[in-house]
């Protein structure tokens, strides 16, 4: 690879294409974002999955669907790739993101393409990585993430909040069950404890799905925020 360089959209734009329209073939979604407060345009459902992942994982402070347009030149002939999300926040680097099926029958162009993309962008600064739909339904970190997803939407008045923390403070590991019956008089106790882990607040190991026997701990001041499962989850790009 002779070159390579990043476009962004022009100024007041969200994205470098519209992915959404009448004449095209491909299925499209529509995701609705707590973090963003706005809907998320998708290409497929793995890449629906991704988006739920970023919205709820504290690590991400934002991101965006078809976020730039990747020149780059390969024995004197110019392509481009676009990727499907970019991410930023509390990570290493901002993060470039392509989510493929398993049986995508371009998986393989796209891996060899990552590869040779992935060591460029990070002297530019940036983090790219390929991602199987099976990558993201690995342990229990999809079904937390819809669980959080379904729960969180609404934020914390100060008063649950300050509940919350005194519960924490007189035991720093606190089982689902011991939460959820902390807030058993309210219509969803399940969203307090959702709207915690979303903000940062509360951790889990998200390797496990959520049980009653779940333990949550609350972030010390120490904390930069919630630990990077997300980049856990996501295998680097080599």
């Amino acid at each position: 690879m002779q070159s390579c360089t990043i476009e962004w959209p022009e100024a007041g734009e969200l994205r470098v294409r519209e992915i959404i329209s009448r004449a095209r073939s491909i299925p499209t979604w529509k995701v609705p974002s707590i973090k963003l407060d706005r809907w998320v345009h998708a290409e497929s459902d793995v890449e629906c999955d991704g988006v739920k992942l970023l919205d709820v994982s504290p690590s991400v402070t934002s991101f965006c669907e078809q976020p730039c347009r990747i020149r780059y030149i390969v024995d004197g002939t110019e392509y481009t790739h676009i990727p499907d999300t970019h991410a930023q926040g509390r990570l290493p680097k901002p993060l470039l993101v392509e989510f493929k099926k398993d049986d995508d029958r371009e998986l393989q162009f796209a891996l060899q393409r990552g590869a040779a993309l992935a060591p460029h962008l990070y002297r530019l600064g940036y983090d790219y990585r390929v991602v199987l739909g099976s990558t993201l339904r690995r342990f229990g970190y999809l079904q937390n993430a819809k669980w959080i997803f379904k729960h969180a939407r609404r934020p914390l008045p100060l008063g649950i909040f300050e509940r919350a923390r005194q519960v924490f403070r007189s035991d720093p590991a606190v089982t689902f069950r011991k939460l959820t019956g902390a807030f058993g008089e309210l219509r969803n106790p399940c969203w307090p404890i959702a709207r915690l882990v979303f903000d940062g607040q509360v951790g889990l190991d998200m390797r496990q799905p959520i049980t009653d026997d779940t333990v949550f701990y609350w972030h010390s001041k120490r904390d930069t925020g919630e630990s990077p499962w997300l980049l856990q989850l996501l295998p680097v790009t080599k």
